[in-house]
């Protein structure tokens, strides 16, 4: 294999037909992406990341694996994106291969791999939540040795989610205001329905029910809007319209979280279906609620990933405690446990094990099991 440099030229300068090749793929594969056929789409940036490997292009590799993280993220493997963000963020940093990685569109994709690196991390729950904090100063620093200081929304964005995470919600907030503020066409980073939907998402847990809905709204509204962010947005309508005392509205979203889900794959599924779940209690549906549950549970396996599971096994049990079915809450509370313990020692908190031992109260003493 050739190392990984500035490539050769064909004759008369132009670039040689393996160069075209790789290009189709990435191409492939980002069509495949947003059409949520995500097997293709990582097979095809399997593809073109071992062509750009042989032809030891620097600039056409980093592109190559941005596009498989990209893929692989957009369908839950958070392990295996961050594998990527980290090779390339590796690549920028090598002596062999940062001259070539200096130019404009390089330093997008060094940019969105800092970002995506955090994002991988902190929703798999593989480091804490205050190292991530660290990794993001890390960011800043390097956007603004670069000249890209104005590229800093996505890395507003992220520090937004981790101080939520962390509690710190007035600061989320404020986070996530300025990275919708200073989001503009053309800076790496995230869409600008995930901006919209971010601060949508912390008004709604805020009290500020009506002004959250514009924002999530503003999503579905937007026809540039991607399904997965619709996704999100409809999810958070549906916890708002719950808070706010409006049950038809939350069933309305909730449903069409789910059936945008089912186009998107079990990584999206399992986000509705949460939120499908937790409206189906709050309205006293145990059996509807149930269904979901265990719908719920069945995607988050298939999609593989601890946090996933945690959360599944979280709503299933709360939906038992809440039905006073204690039979299948006994049997799942040890799974559930030890999930919660270990993703919280994680990430350095421990509101997943506090939550956990809430439930397990729920269970009197002669309940089945």
């Amino acid at each position: 294999m050739a190392s990984p440099g500035t490539g050769t030229a064909g004759p008369g300068g132009r670039r040689p037909a393996g160069h075209a090749a790789v290009e189709l793929l990435i191409t492939e594969s980002r069509t495949a992406t947003e059409e949520s056929r995500y097997r293709t789409a990582q097979d095809a940036a399997d593809r073109a990341v071992a062509g750009a490997e042989q032809l030891g292009n620097a600039v056409l590799l980093v592109r190559a694996i941005a596009q498989q993280q990209l893929a692989l993220r957009m369908a839950g493997d958070y392990t295996g994106a961050l594998v990527c963000c980290t090779r390339i963020l590796a690549m920028a940093e090598d002596p062999a291969t940062r001259e070539a990685l200096s130019s404009e569109a390089a330093a997008a994709t060094i940019a969105r791999a800092y970002m995506y690196w955090v994002t991988s991390a902190r929703t798999d729950a593989r480091a804490d939540l205050r190292e991530l904090l660290a990794m993001l100063d890390t960011a800043e620093r390097w956007l603004i040795s670069t000249g890209h200081g104005h590229w800093r929304p996505g890395v507003l964005s992220e520090r937004s989610d981790i101080h939520r995470a962390l509690g710190d919600r007035e600061q989320a907030l404020a986070c996530a205001q300025e990275a919708l503020a200073r989001c503009a066409p053309g800076i790496p980073g995230f869409s600008l329905s995930v901006y919209r939907w971010s601060v949508g998402r912390l008004l709604s847990e805020a009290g500020h029910h009506q002004e959250a809905k514009g924002y999530l709204q503003a999503v579905l509204d937007d026809p540039d809007s991607p399904r997965l962010d619709q996704v999100t947005a409809n999810v958070w309508l549906a916890y708002n319209a719950v808070d706010d005392g409006r049950p038809a509205d939350a069933a309305r979203a909730a449903a069409g979280a789910v059936e945008l889900a089912g186009l998107c794959g079990d990584d999206a599924m399992t986000t509705a279906l949460d939120a499908q779940c937790f409206v189906l209690r709050r309205a006293g549906d145990w059996a509807g609620a149930r269904a979901a549950a265990e719908r719920h549970l069945a995607a988050a396996r298939r999609a593989g990933g601890r946090a996933r599971v945690y959360h599944a096994l979280d709503s299933m049990g709360w939906t038992a405690a809440g039905s006073d079915d204690f039979g299948p809450l006994r049997s799942l509370l040890p799974e559930l446990s030890q999930l919660a313990r270990t993703l919280d020692e994680a990430q350095g908190v421990s509101w997943r094990t506090e939550r956990t031992d809430r439930l397990s109260g729920r269970l009197p003493e002669n309940a089945p099991g």
